[in-house]
């Protein structure tokens, strides 16, 4: 062992990291998986998002999505066709660009900007400019949605969870306010009709009133009214009863919580702090026993059923004590965004009152940085790890639905949010959301896609409202590969020799806190001339027991400022970390059922149960020895492995790197037989024949990743055969 490496080793097991370093080395270090993605203004992927209005269905869609639905509507068949799409394309990056610049606003407002700057460039001639103008009025006239266009930051949890909020709260409001406006307005008929009836209502001047003055020709008044009065008299409403039902009908008009009458200044029910929404919802309990006392009134009185002796005593002693779970979770949802950082001991402990609380409360709890650093060191396993289990606890104290993800899955899991959202009783959105200063040098969308990737803040759903067993409640669907540790995903590099080479990296904790400047003590970089056998990926370390991995030293690949490759050796306290990452993960993985412990014994002691059949002597099958099971994979399940298989297929073979899919939806909702998911929720190709080359063609250019190579056409009379083998140039 060389003198280098006996350094390393020495570092790994406990020496503390070269403090010398030059920091800014450190901050530009790019975890290598990431590298690819650095220029993501250019990449097509879920952001820029869009806020839609209310008026036009859907609450919550990517730029991308909205630029797909618009070309398969306005780009036809042909030269033209594909012009058009080129433009809007080009339209659409120059509009995630301005994004990307911090320019905000309506999407109208920002396509005008980004058409205005497209056609005025100076380099393109009139016709290219006429061409350009056409292309984008197509479009603008094509486009059916509104709304506010966001990037992904710091405040985009806030904006998007308020935002799809707000839009289901004001349809249920609206509901329950035209049905006590509807309630109000009989009550109000039950008092108009008894005074109606009574005496001083068929008074001759009464009745001219009610009639109008032109029928004092047509009308003798003093006649109709002895007339009228000549019948039976009215037995007038009780003094008693009127007041209750004016009582009830006053507290209808006047309540504040869901606004019956137009002009009342209804209560606000977003908040920023559990101890400040608590205290609101508590100081508005005798309001809402009055509202459902008022309610119930009214009901009685409209149906005739009120009886003095049975009724009395009950409303007389109708307080907030004698509110029900039903009554309280009738009222509009209390809208909590919380930062991290902002809460403190009183907002923690009224955090875990409104979970365990069952009361009308969507909290929304953002992380912008997954570990505390405190005099320099990351605090990795001690306070901090209550962000990424508040979730798991939440869960456990009686929450109705928790949902824990990053900004970068906020519009994948839209219908999880709004379900959520309106789902009865307390619900939990914990959030990654970076900021720019969280991770520097890594983009906030990455940053909050690497931390589920790396399992340290992974995509949890509870709903249970799905039903036993728990697995069905407690789902990790939303992750990348939940079934294995760690995601594992193609890299291909250039070896000393310039030759390309292709490996299969796992994606673990450290790779994505290679990049927090709070860890730059736990690793130390490793140029290409100090490698050595030694050294292990971490992944590998990690399998290995102690004896064997005595000598070894774990390292993770980054990519420096000069686009080379580094092995970053990490230290021992890196590696417990690492594992405590993995263990938790696999606790989550028990409670969603996936390579269940107590299940896996079962099936063990099965098998050990089970005997076999005796086979048959080989005489009995004419000399021939028993045939091997056909473990052979179809063409769509050899595919779905991804571009480890594609070396055995057809070169010219259209394929998908599936351990790379983002689970999108891009592809099956193109074209749902042709692109099919496997039991990781990633994208392989299933029946070639369900579709054309077109369909391949379009699903890679709206791919977010570029992981679908479309090959070679297999159909030579394809209708634009020629333009569509030049698209896919760039995807093979």
């Amino acid at each position: 062992m060389n003198s280098e490496t006996a350094a390393l080793l020495s570092f790994h097991i406990g020496e503390v990291a070269n403090k010398d370093e030059p920091r800014a080395t450190t901050l530009s270090r790019c975890p290598a998986l990431i590298r690819r993605y650095g220029d993501l203004a250019s990449l097509r992927h879920d952001y820029p998002l869009i806020l839609i209005d209310h008026d036009f269905g859907q609450p919550i869609q990517s730029l991308s999505a909205v630029v797909n639905d618009l070309l398969r509507r306005i780009a036809p068949k042909g030269p033209r066709g594909e012009r058009i799409r080129r433009h809007v394309l080009r339209l659409e990056r120059e509009i995630r660009s301005v994004v990307f610049q911090k320019e905000t606003g309506r999407l109208s407002r920002l396509w005008s900007m980004a058409m205005a700057k497209l056609v005025s460039e100076p380099e393109l001639s009139e016709d290219q400019k006429r061409w350009l103008q056409e292309s984008f009025d197509t479009a603008r006239s094509a486009l059916e949605i509104e709304g506010e266009v966001i990037g992904c930051d710091a405040d985009t949890a806030d904006r998007v969870m308020r935002h799809l909020w707000l839009r289901s709260q004001t349809l249920y409001r609206d509901r329950i306010a035209t049905e006590l406006r509807q309630l109000t307005i009989r009550l109000d008929d039950l008092l108009r009709s008894d005074k109606l009836e009574a005496d001083e209502a068929r008074q001759p001047q009464a009745l001219r009133r009610a009639f109008g003055n032109q029928f004092d020709e047509l009308i003798d008044f003093e006649v109709l009214s002895r007339t009228l009065r000549c019948r039976r008299s009215h037995e007038p409403m009780p003094d008693t009863r009127r007041k209750r039902i004016e009582s009830a009908l006053r507290v209808l008009q006047e309540e504040k919580f869901f606004g019956v009458e137009a002009d009342i200044d209804r209560y606000d029910f977003a908040f920023t702090s559990c101890t400040e929404a608590l205290a609101a919802f508590k100081r508005r309990l005798p309001d809402m026993a009055d509202v459902i006392k008022a309610i119930r009134i009214a009901g009685l009185e409209l149906d005739n059923s009120y009886r003095d002796k049975l009724h009395d005593d009950f409303f007389g002693r109708f307080a907030a004590s004698s509110l029900t779970t039903e009554d309280v979770l009738w009222f509009p949802s209390y809208f909590v965004s919380i930062r991290e950082r902002d809460c403190d001991a009183a907002n923690q402990a009224h955090l875990v009152e409104i979970l365990s609380s069952g009361l009308p409360f969507k909290l929304i709890f953002q992380v912008d940085h997954l570990f505390h650093n405190e005099n320099g060191r990351p605090d990795a396993l001690r306070m901090s790890a209550w962000k990424s289990q508040l979730a798991t606890m939440a869960a456990s104290v009686g929450a109705r639905f928790v949902l824990q993800t990053a900004t970068s899955n906020l519009r994948s899991l839209s219908e999880s949010l709004v379900q959520g959202l309106t789902a009865p009783g307390v619900a939990l959105f914990s959030i990654f959301s970076p900021s720019e200063d969280s991770y520097p040098g890594l983009q906030p969308y990455l940053a909050a896609a690497a931390a589920v990737e790396s399992r340290l803040f992974p995509v949890i759903i509870f709903d249970p409202g799905k039903g036993d067993p728990r697995g069905n409640c407690f789902s990790l669907q939303c992750n990348p590969q939940c079934q294995s540790a760690w995601p594992v995903h193609s890299f291909t590099y250039e070896d000393e020799s310039m030759q390309a080479v292709t490996e299969n990296l796992c994606f673990t904790a450290l790779d994505f806190l290679a990049a927090d400047p709070a860890f730059f003590g736990m690793f130390r970089p490793v140029n290409r001339r100090q490698w050595s056998q030694e050294m292990v990926p971490l992944a590998e370390y990690l399998q290995g027991n102690a004896e064997a991995n005595s000598a070894q030293l774990p390292f993770v690949l980054a990519v420096g400022p000069d686009d080379r490759l580094t092995r970053l050796i990490v230290n021992s306290a890196a590696v417990e970390l690492t594992q405590h990452v993995g263990r938790h993960w696999s606790h989550l993985q028990e409670l969603a059922g996936i390579k269940n412990s107590h299940e896996a014994s079962r099936l063990d002691a099965a098998d050990q149960a089970w005997v076999p059949e005796t086979p048959k002597p080989a005489e009995e099958s004419h000399g021939q020895p028993p045939a091997n099971p056909d473990l052979s994979l179809s063409p769509a399940a050899g595919r779905a492995n991804g571009k480890a298989e594609q070396a055995d297929s057809a070169p010219n073979e259209a394929w998908i790197e599936t351990p790379r899919c983002t689970s999108c939806n891009a592809c099956t909702n193109r074209n749902s037989r042709m692109f099919k998911y496997n039991e990781n929720k990633q994208a392989f190709i299933a029946d070639l024949n369900a579709g054309n080359y077109r369909d391949l063609v379009e699903a890679a250019e709206a791919c977010k990743v570029a992981i679908i190579h479309p090959g070679e056409p297999w159909d030579s009379n394809e209708p634009d055969l020629e333009a569509l083998l030049e698209r896919a140039k760039v995807f093979r």
